[in-house]
């Protein structure tokens, strides 16, 4: 319901940028605001929305800063994580590189290429490799007790408003 009120609203003039806040005070004041944040980030990052040229687009240089973002995109945090530890959970750690790992996580989003993506991806760039080298760190321990692993995945997926 929430995304097709997002959709809706996009598609009804298809060549203004959708802001988050300014949706939200308008068409969803009653709606979870983390629901409606959510449903925003995936029709954003999917290229569903603010695609092509647009009238108010924020700058990208200044708005894509990843403490920011990631503040208000726990939905990205909990993908990026799981995704990642998915990647090198599999790994076999004698061929994986960090940069090997993080081209197979931005693939894994499939191929609708856009601009923006491509800047979201640049910074998160220091978040990601974070979370690689937390992960590899874990791997590269050796372990395989499944109740240590479980300790350090509940840690690992938690999401905090820093992005840690």
């Amino acid at each position: 319901q929430v995304r097709d009120k997002i959709l809706t609203y996009w598609s009804q003039n298809e060549t203004k940028w959708v802001d988050l806040e300014r949706f939200s005070a308008l068409e969803c004041e009653n709606e979870d605001p983390e629901l409606v944040a959510k449903a925003y980030d995936f029709l954003s990052i999917e290229g569903c929305i603010n695609v092509g040229v647009m009238e108010d687009e924020p700058d990208f240089n200044a708005q894509w800063d990843a403490a920011r973002l990631l503040k208000t995109a726990k939905t990205l945090q909990r993908w990026v994580k799981a995704k990642v530890w998915s990647l090198i959970e599999s790994a076999d750690l004698e061929k994986t590189t960090a940069k090997g790992i993080r081209q197979q996580l931005e693939a894994s989003y499939g191929p609708n290429q856009t601009q923006a993506r491509s800047e979201l991806f640049a910074a998160l760039k220091p978040f990601v490799k974070a979370q690689i080298e937390s992960c590899l760190a874990f791997r590269s321990k050796g372990a395989t007790d499944e109740g240590e692993r479980n300790e350090f995945l509940r840690g690992y997926l938690e999401t905090g408003g820093d992005g840690g």
